[in-house]
């Protein structure tokens, strides 16, 4: 398995799957942040496959069988474990990089080598709702208001604000009434159209 150099701090998931894909290697990884205190690397897969793997000193606790990604554990050769997630529903690609996303804010600060697993594992839960939509997908107005959220979080939220707080304040999975609560107590609605809408 090939490694490459450390990327960029900032880096997003995707540019780090993007990175990989160039490369030669029949399967790939990198870590994902210089400054990230727990060992999670980007995967890329020969196939074409993205993921996410972590690196766990215990065993983590058992995923259900999902339709949108696949989820492995495995005991390294040092007596650690990895749990590896991997995309199977390539549609599903900007919900999927928003879930690693959310992984990796959610692991940044306070949780140790002990516990990555288990909180990877609730994030999983967390999003499970979205990954496991039927094969056709969300309908076509559900996923034009998806894109619109996540647009404003990968283009005005992120780059103003830190990652845990900005995915904290996304709050449109969550079916609540504003899509996102900022942490000064502003609440957004992101509203977005077809292309063929009355101006």
């Amino acid at each position: 398995m090939a490694t490459t150099a450390r990327p960029h701090p900032l880096m997003m998931i995707e540019q780090l799957w993007a990175q990989l894909a160039r490369g030669t290697a029949d399967c790939a990884q990198i870590r994902v942040d210089a400054s990230h205190p727990r060992d999670i690397y980007a995967d890329y897969q020969a196939s074409g496959q993205v993921g996410l793997v972590a690196v766990c000193s215990v065993k983590p606790p058992g995923v259900s069988p999902m339709r949108a990604i696949s989820v492995e554990v495995a005991r390294r050769t040092d007596g650690r474990w990895t749990l590896r997630l991997l995309l199977t529903v390539p549609e599903l690609m900007t919900v999927f990089a928003a879930l690693c996303n959310d992984i990796l804010s959610c692991t940044r600060v306070g949780v140790d080598e002990d516990h990555v697993g288990t909180v990877v594992v609730q994030r999983i839960a967390h999003w499970r709702a979205l990954l496991e939509r039927e094969p056709r997908g969300l309908g076509e107005e559900a996923l034009r208001g998806l894109i619109g959220e996540l647009l404003v979080l990968r283009s005005w939220l992120l780059p103003e604000m830190d990652g845990t707080d900005a995915v904290a304040a996304w709050r449109g999975p969550l079916g609540a009434p504003q899509d996102f609560v900022l942490p000064d107590g502003t609440r957004l609605e992101v509203k977005t159209v077809g292309s063929n809408a009355d101006q």
